[in-house]
């Protein structure tokens, strides 16, 4: 049965923020993409990072130094860290996914042909494990489940009337079942911690399916604009939703209802969400070129992080909540240096606040 939650806004605490100001030193800066960074995304173990761009360069890159590892490309070739990762004119990367080990990196593309391919790389050697999946149905997003057995793919027939998420066998390429919907769209998936359930969104819409029981369970309308970034929250009992609207939006993963809203977040449009591995702190990118780390209880600012030229395309915490990347389309990546303030702190506050 197709649930759409209409969240009434009356009883929803709403934050609206004031300026804070801005850190403008950080750690390290990665250069190398030739174009817009799309997604930055560490290793489980928190020593690399993968990025891709609107080139279609997929690269690995080490978090201590900054330094380019690798690149990837198709067939399997490794193209050397400092070149451009595409053997065809149009390829586009779309989505990447890492699994619970850091050893295996997914990618869904689309090829110069149109058509659309989903492979599983070998992260250390940048060699092609898998070709799961290359048709003519456009892929757009992809996810491992928290197990690493599942591979999560959005699919659609060139027209875009065929919209569906399908399961693979992670290991062998087999498709194991489908999720579809009327109207459905899922340009972003992101499963939760535990694997209970798998969310996807696109267009305005975001839908909370049952993994276990391939069902959906709620569908919900959360912004006035499509939404641009999905975050889980690390205990998965949260999904925080963003919007060109510049507005964030956190939700409940069980029953798809409005927990806090953030309007008016200042950066003239939200781009990208990312949840702290405490769950404490989201940080969110922006057209305004300047990052911000929100207090996820009160939905108030903890500081402002500004050193891009060009909006803020990404953001991701490292697995130890030290370090913060943000991706640009100035073509850099940074890294910040995070200080997240403790437990108790943020709980003083919040009585202080009398939130």
């Amino acid at each position: 049965m197709r649930c759409v939650c209409l969240t009434a806004l009356l009883f929803v605490p709403i934050f609206v923020p004031a300026a804070a100001p801005a850190r403008e030193i950080p750690r390290l800066d990665l250069r190398g993409h030739r174009g817009s960074v799309e997604q930055v995304l560490f290793t489980p173990d928190g020593e690399s990072l993968a990025s891709f761009d609107d080139k279609a360069a997929v690269k690995m890159w080490e978090v201590s130094t900054g330094k380019a590892l690798r690149g990837f490309a198709p067939r399997g070739k490794n193209i050397g860290p400092g070149a451009l990762a595409t053997t065809y004119g149009a390829r586009r990367v779309e989505s990447i996914a890492f699994d619970a080990s850091g050893a295996w990196l997914a990618e869904a593309a689309t090829e110069p042909s149109r058509a659309s391919s989903l492979r599983i790389w070998n992260a250390a050697d940048a060699s092609e494990k898998l070709l799961v999946t290359d048709s003519a149905h456009n892929v757009r997003a992809v996810a491992f489940s928290p197990d690493g057995k599942l591979l999560a793919a959005n699919e659609s027939t060139a027209d875009r009337l065929g919209h569906k998420i399908t399961f693979f066998d992670a290991a062998s390429g087999e498709r194991l079942g489908e999720l579809r919907d009327d109207r459905l769209a899922a340009n972003k998936l992101a499963f939760t911690p535990d694997g209970t359930w798998l969310i996807s969104a696109g267009g305005r819409e975001m839908r909370l399916w049952d993994v276990a029981e391939r069902k959906l369970r709620h569908a919900v309308t959360c912004h006035k604009d499509s939404i641009q970034s999905i975050a889980v929250s690390p205990d998965g009992q949260l999904v925080a939703t963003c919007s060109r609207k510049d507005d964030i939006k956190i939700w409940k993963v069980a029953g798809g209802t409005l927990e806090r809203e953030i309007e008016e977040a200042g950066q003239e449009g939200v781009l990208a969400v990312a949840f702290s591995p405490s769950g404490r702190t989201l940080a969110s990118g922006g057209v305004d070129k300047r990052v911000k780390l929100w207090k996820v209880a009160s939905g108030k600012e903890r500081e402002t992080l500004w050193a891009h030229v060009d909006r803020v395309t990404c953001v991701a915490f490292s697995p130890d909540g030290k370090t913060l990347a943000t991706g640009s389309r100035d073509k850099i990546i940074l890294l910040w240096d995070i200080d997240e303030p403790s437990a108790e702190k943020d709980a003083a506050e919040k009585d202080d606040e009398g939130d």
